[in-house]
């Protein structure tokens, strides 16, 4: 099963992205965003990518047809740097130079794109929108083969997914779950890619880069990125005196904590990031229980969010601490290949029993 296939252009799709985000989170100037990077660019040899003018590389010796893993960056306003591999630091050749560096809250495919021999070789960014997509599978193709030439991606379990597509167009799709065949052909119908037994798993989001020599679409091949969406770890504490229920108000209240007992602290859970409202009641009372207290709060992605029950006769539920996940944490949360965090990020800072979002 299938949704239905959104069209649109690079440009457009930024636009949508930062219309989606919280108000939040567009307003507070976050300090942490998410970047992985991708080398299209057929004529382009092996690339650096620099912070600003840090001594060192974050990307070092990317190949034509490789992407790295997803980092996570603080937010400094330094932009990336494009130099050829293994070119000195301070090299004055730079390939190209973004406008912005990492944004905060913010997930972005940058994709080194173009031709150095038409002077067209230039860093395109491509945001991933990691919400919350309920057991599917969300698939985003991007066609960056340069020239006229359009093209269509089929999967063997749902059909064209992309179609007539041209160059830094893209679609969006969501699936159900699935491992299937993709095959990307040409106008005229001829298959010019295949790639069998691709897994598309429950709450990923995946890009399709497709890539080539646009004089020669027997070149042309595909990338296939996975992303996991954006979580948050959240672990409670009950310092009261009483066993309690913790529920989810969505459209109803959801059960998420039954029976916890007094002075017992939670694992860490991890839920997807967005606004949340946890209400705290009489064991066993139900969704129409008297309400005891509750707490709205923004989970951020990448953060470890702590709150804590308190009270007797009066109980409130507070917030104690957010920080950032620590980096061997991230890893684990996600396979090796994919991400790579940046360690000893730091505290956010503490906020009150009222919390605001933490900027």
């Amino acid at each position: 099963m299938k949704n239905q296939i959104r069209s649109m252009t690079l440009g457009a799709v930024l636009v949508v992205g930062l219309l989606a985000l919280p108000l939040a989170a567009q307003e507070d100037a976050p300090s942490i965003g998410f970047v992985r990077f991708a080398h299209t660019a057929v004529d382009v040899g092996a690339i650096d990518i620099y912070e600003g003018d840090a001594a060192v590389p974050l990307v070092d010796d990317l190949e034509y047809g490789e992407f790295t893993r997803l980092y996570t960056l603080p937010v400094t306003g330094a932009p990336f740097v494009v130099r050829a591999g293994n070119a000195p630091a301070d090299s004055q050749d730079v390939l190209f130079t973004t406008g912005q560096g990492a944004t905060g809250n913010y997930t972005a495919l940058i994709i080194a794109a173009g031709e150095a021999e038409s002077l067209s070789f230039l860093l395109e960014p491509l945001n991933v929108i990691r919400g919350e997509i309920n057991g599917m599978a969300r698939i985003r193709t991007v066609n960056m083969v340069r020239g006229t030439e359009t093209l269509d991606v089929q999967l063997a379990s749902d059909g064209e997914i992309a179609t007539d597509i041209g160059y830094i167009g893209l679609t969006d799709i969501d699936i159900t779950p699935v491992t299937t065949d993709l095959t990307v052909t040409a106008p005229d119908g001829s298959i010019v890619y295949q790639q069998d037994g691709i897994a598309f798993d429950a709450d990923q989001h995946y890009a399709i880069v497709l890539y080539g020599d646009p004089d020669d679409l027997e070149s042309v091949m595909a990338m296939v990125i996975a992303t996991p969406q954006e979580t948050t770890r959240v672990q409670i504490t009950n310092n009261t005196d009483r066993a309690l229920d913790v529920y989810q108000r969505t459209a109803e209240e959801i059960p998420m904590l039954t029976n916890l007992q007094p002075g017992v602290t939670t694992e860490f859970m991890s839920l997807p990031s967005r606004a949340y409202t946890f209400i705290v009641k009489e064991v066993g009372s139900g969704s129409a229980g008297q309400e005891l207290t509750a707490i709205a709060y923004q989970f951020y992605p990448a953060r470890d969010v702590v709150l804590v029950i308190n009270g007797s006769e009066t109980l409130t539920f507070d917030l104690v601490s957010e920080t950032f996940t620590p980096a061997d944490v991230m890893d684990a949360m996600m396979d090796d290949d994919l991400m790579e965090a940046t360690p000893e990020m730091g505290m956010m800072p503490e906020a009150t029993s009222e919390p605001t979002p933490a900027g």
